[in-house]
């Protein structure tokens, strides 16, 4: 019963082994040499990681606009022309 087990194991192991071998992809040797690194965007990030970068400096200059308009305008401080306080 073992050996018949066995049997059935090995030829099992034996016909799976080229589909284990070539693996799932079919990549070409043409398609790593036109695009090496297919992950990266740029020199060092992944595309993920270019567009939250530049999501954050997008947000932070658009926050210091408004903070230059608001000093610009003069209406980031109280006005000091009348004698009773401001809230």
């Amino acid at each position: 019963m073992f050996k018949r087990i066995l049997t059935w194991v090995s030829v099992l192991a034996l016909a799976a082994s080229p589909a284990v071998m070539t693996g799932c992809s079919t990549v070409t040797a043409d398609q790593i040499r036109a695009n090496p690194t297919p992950e990266l965007h740029s020199t060092s990030r992944s595309f993920g990681q270019w567009r939250n970068d530049h999501a954050i400096t997008n947000d932070n200059n658009l926050r210091g606009f408004w903070d230059d308009l608001d000093r610009v305008l003069l209406t980031d401080q109280t006005r000091t022309g009348t004698p009773y306080p401001a809230p």
